[in-house]
């Protein structure tokens, strides 16, 4: 007997009637009596009786499609499986914030490139695009258009939209002038860094909430924050005009020549790495399991923290 066989046992078994078996089966009717048959023939036992216009299963019958029903699903188990395992290679549309591959693992890099087909470009029309914008656009191409989810690298924060993952978080640096007197600190806290012209990577609100709520508590002048596009850009600033920047943990365990990392020791200014999505679109499952997969590549480099 073959499985075709057996699906149409089950949907005789189930409707309890040959016609509407075939329609349920997209086949015929006489299709399905001849599976009936064949089955009956080959294990010599009667597997239905009339009774008015019914068709009923007979005790032997009842045995068979149990039977059946177990070779079914296990069947059926094993075609999800391998259906799912091909989903997994359907590219996604992802956006990651503008700093996020200066602070993570070189292995999330690649992961995250292969998950995007690595096309890069400026929309998510197409399938398989990765953006790299800032994060608050991060969150709203997420929370407002057509994208499978994003990779933002923030300080802590909530993003009521659409969902989030904590991926991992790590301490944040300030990166100075190896020359400056502020190279000799063994450590920052907000409000040394309140009295320094800062270079950010992104709007204050969007990626560095915790530090701007201190700072604008405290009466800084937001005209010493600068919006840099590049840390080129930092790095030229930091070295030659005396200006402050914050870094990643993975960018300050090799800061550029003639630059010098300190630690920010206030754990609401650490680095956040979420990964943001919503819920209920076709590729929830593939989104899931890159998440989990980025949280074993930092987990790999040291690089977990205490995400949640």
């Amino acid at each position: 007997m073959e499985v075709q066989h057996l699906r149409h046992l089950l949907a005789a078994a189930t409707s309890q009637n040959y016609v509407q078996a075939a329609t349920v089966c997209f086949t015929s009717r006489q299709n399905i009596a001849h599976s009936i048959k064949l089955i009956e023939k080959e294990l010599n036992v009667t597997l239905f009786v009339r009774q008015g216009n019914t068709m009923v299963l007979t005790p032997e019958g009842k045995m068979v499609a149990n039977e059946a029903s177990f070779i079914i699903d296990r069947l059926d188990s094993i075609k999800k499986a391998f259906d799912e395992s091909a989903a997994l290679e359907r590219p996604l549309d992802v956006a990651v914030s503008t700093n996020l591959f200066a602070g993570v693992p070189s292995s999330v890099t690649t992961l995250v490139e292969e998950y995007t087909n690595n096309v890069r470009g400026v929309s998510a029309k197409n399938r398989g695009m990765l953006l790299e914008v800032g994060c608050g656009e991060c969150y709203r191409l997420v929370s407002e258009e057509d994208l499978d989810c994003a990779i933002a690298m923030c300080m802590k924060r909530s993003f009521p939209k659409c969902e989030a993952i904590e991926l991992a978080n790590s301490i944040s640096y300030v990166l100075v002038d190896s020359d400056s007197a502020l190279a000799h600190q063994s450590h920052f806290s907000w409000e040394m860094l309140r009295d320094h012209r800062m270079l950010l990577m992104d709007a204050p609100d969007a990626q560095y909430l915790p530090l701007f709520d201190y700072l604008e508590s405290a009466g800084f002048n937001p005209r010493k924050i600068n919006i840099i596009p590049s840390t080129s850009s930092m790095i030229h600033l930091v070295k030659h005009s005396g200006a402050v920047g914050i870094v990643s943990e993975k960018f300050a365990l090799n800061p550029p020549d003639g630059t010098h990392a300190i630690p920010i020791l206030d754990m609401k200014l650490r680095w956040h790495f979420y990964l943001l999505y919503r819920t209920g679109r076709e590729n929830d499952r593939i989104v899931a399991k890159l998440a989990e997969n980025i949280q074993r590549l930092f987990y790999d480099d040291g690089m977990c923290g205490n995400a949640s």
